[in-house]
């Protein structure tokens, strides 16, 4: 199981005017997630607002997204599709569950 929430060690180096691209690459961040994703049932998208986007889905959560689709991996989103997303008909493809916050729906 695995939870991005920005405390991982090798992600201090960002204050040290290390790029986060660099260090993403580095450390294998990117093809760690995919692993993980690989190797679970599926992936809850906790999309809250951020950035003043309701429901925010960035690109790093696009990529996930897609990773577990092309897994055959399920893939719940606690709230609604974001409407400001440039890529809404590729979320719709891809999600199987919109939860709406009701996580008993997960199964």
């Amino acid at each position: 199981f695995g939870v991005a929430n920005g405390t991982a060690r090798e992600l201090k180096d960002i204050r040290n005017n290390v790029e986060h691209a660099e260090i993403k690459r580095k450390y294998g961040y990117i093809k760690w997630w995919y692993d993980s994703i690989k190797n679970s049932d599926g992936i809850l998208v906790l999309n809250y607002d951020k950035n003043g986007i309701k429901n925010y889905i960035g690109g790093n959560t696009l990529i996930e997204i897609g990773f577990a689709h092309v897994n055959n991996k399920k893939v719940f989103l606690l709230n609604p599709i974001p409407k400001e997303a440039p890529y809404i008909d590729e979320i719709k493809a891809m999600v199987d569950v919109v939860l709406n916050r009701d996580l008993s729906k997960i199964g």
